[in-house]
């Protein structure tokens, strides 16, 4: 008489524990866990797409954005919004080693602190319709458009009015609201 008593409650006590074990399977799998920075800022860059305008940008033609970086930030970016849409425009991500050719683009991200390397490859792009993204402290020389920094635990950008001045693209207000303005101090 004692073990078929003992038979349900083990099994009362399996099942117990299954449905136990199987809620803290479902609660760690959905757990909001935190996307990479570059995951972040690919978003940004999708979004500041949106908010610009290029002369002559013929319906239908691709925004190219070329990124120059390490394979892992091609590829986080490459995931993220290759292939999304601007208007009827497609998104095409393509990875940069050339200095020249970051003027082809029509967004030219520059990923990493290395001031002199984002240089080089904003340089060829001054002044022409590209929208150019850097991560270095001192931005302001490096003369990009938007720079990415991080406050607060967030990722934040800056944007250079006085390359803006002289840009060959148009920036939505909308855009701006949300950026730090910064210019460089004038004598």
């Amino acid at each position: 008489m004692n073990n078929t008593r003992v038979v349900p409650f083990r099994r009362a006590f399996a099942v117990i524990l299954s449905v136990f074990m199987g809620l803290a399977v479902s609660v760690t799998a959905h757990a909001e866990v935190p996307p990479p920075e570059h995951k972040i800022k690919a978003a940004f860059i999708y979004n500041f797409a949106r908010f610009v305008e290029w002369p002559t940008a013929p319906a239908g033609t691709p925004i190219r954005v070329g990124v120059v970086g390490t394979d892992r930030v091609v590829s986080v970016v490459r995931e993220a919004i290759d292939g999304r849409l601007v208007g009827d425009r497609p998104v095409v991500v393509e990875k940069v080693t050339r200095e020249e050719d970051g003027k082809n683009h029509e967004v030219l991200y520059v990923s990493g602190n290395n001031a002199a390397a984002a240089r080089r490859f904003v340089s060829p792009a001054t002044g022409r319709p590209v929208l150019t993204i850097t991560e270095v402290d001192r931005f302001l020389s490096v003369g990009s458009l938007v720079n990415f920094f991080i406050a607060e635990d967030s990722v934040r950008f800056a944007v250079n009015a006085d390359e803006l001045d002289k840009a060959a693209i148009k920036v939505s207000s909308q855009m701006l609201q949300f950026a730090a303005i910064v210019r460089a101090d004038k004598p």
